[in-house]
């Protein structure tokens, strides 16, 4: 799992140079990142939820999924304490829900089951944040008419 946090720095370090100048912004780029992990996630779990066999409630091949969202939230947490140390910015709110839905997978993977409560939280839970952060790029982007919608 070390290895999927690096990869999720490296993807925030290879955007951040990827932008433009203009845009060239560390909310910007971070915001890129939750987009991604939403989006991924979102697939991800619908995929599990229409083909899936619900029968056993375990994590047998929905392990990797977990493996990725976990990496993302534990990723999204040092990036929130860093904030936090740098720039004074308390996201103690995003830092507490981080935490809870990684006590949530620990606890369900500790005892393999929950996988059909985990995917559908997963799932739910995601769905609205593509929105929500085309919104935040928006306002940040100076994008009025896309934020007003």
């Amino acid at each position: 799992m070390i290895e999927q946090i690096i990869y999720w720095t490296i993807y925030l370090l290879f955007l951040h140079l990827l932008l433009p100048k203009k845009y060239n912004s560390i909310t910007i780029t971070s915001n890129l990142v939750s987009l991604t992990h939403a989006i991924i996630t979102i697939i991800g779990s619908a995929y599990f939820i229409l083909t899936e066999n619900w029968e056993q409630d375990n994590f047998n091949n929905k392990l990797w999924f977990i493996n990725l969202s976990a990496s993302y939230f534990i990723y999204d947490c040092l990036f929130i304490i860093i904030n936090i140390l740098v720039n004074s910015k308390i996201s103690i709110i995003f830092l507490l829900h981080h935490l809870l839905i990684l006590s949530v997978y620990y606890i369900t993977l500790t005892y393999d089951y929950g996988a059909k409560l985990v995917i559908f939280t997963i799932f739910w839970g995601e769905l609205t944040n593509p929105l929500q952060i085309t919104w935040v790029l928006s306002r940040n982007l100076k994008y009025s008419k896309i934020e007003a919608y």
